[in-house]
């Protein structure tokens, strides 16, 4: 994405996906910090879906992430979620991944009129774009940020 397309986005709140992936490495590593400017920025919106808010739970609690982040991190970072995010009720179906079970995340874009879905997915990255959702990477998103921050 370059900034000439970054500056069609529409003059609202931001609306931004995190896929589960990145939500399982904050856990691992302790590091809630870009969740938290997700949720207290005023022009932006962490959009979730019961799904996306399921897979994370199930992810999380599986035995090889049990010794690497405590039960209260884990309430505090669903506290997080539940509390602040955008909850959105899927109501599109998308067949387009190879992985079908990442479709859920481009009915969430659609369906939440997201500006970007960021994600570390292969099959998910090589998309590039969504009808209006860009996919990112979190470090291109975040070097977006930086180069609008400049502007």
């Amino acid at each position: 994405m370059n900034l000439s397309e970054a500056k069609d986005i529409p003059k609202r709140k931001i609306r931004i996906i995190v896929d589960t992936n990145l939500f399982i490495s904050f856990a691992i590593t302790k590091n809630f910090s870009f969740i938290n400017y997700l949720l207290v920025e005023d022009n932006l919106d962490l959009i979730v879906c019961d799904e996306l808010t399921a897979e994370i739970k199930e992810v999380l609690s599986r035995s090889k992430f049990r010794n690497q982040i405590s039960i209260s991190e884990l309430t505090i970072l669903y506290h997080l979620i539940d509390e602040a995010a955008v909850n959105i009720k899927l109501k599109s179906e998308v067949i387009i991944c190879r992985d079908a079970k990442d479709n859920f995340l481009l009915a969430l874009a659609r369906d939440s009129n997201a500006d970007f879905l960021l994600t570390g997915d292969r099959d998910l990255l090589s998309l590039h774009k969504f009808e209006n959702t860009f996919i990112l990477k979190i470090s291109e998103f975040k070097q977006l940020v930086k180069n609008l921050s400049t502007l």
